[in-house]
């Protein structure tokens, strides 16, 4: 199972981009885990939708 991208304090990954976390993108295929998290986490969040599906109701606040 995926895990969210966490609140970053001092990310290593970050740290060798030498770039701030808001001019890094995170791909991912879950509209939750991997955009949400990487939003909340101060990244830009891209939502790799293969299946062409909506965003769901309950998920509206999400914006991939």
């Amino acid at each position: 199972m995926a895990q969210a991208v966490t609140p970053l304090t001092r990310d290593p990954q970050l740290e060798a981009l030498k770039l701030p976390p808001e001019q890094v993108a995170y791909v991912g295929d879950d509209l939750r885990l991997d955009v949400e998290g990487a939003q909340k986490a101060g990244l830009k969040g891209i939502w790799m939708n293969r299946s062409g599906t909506t965003v769901p109701p309950e998920l509206a606040h999400i914006r991939p």
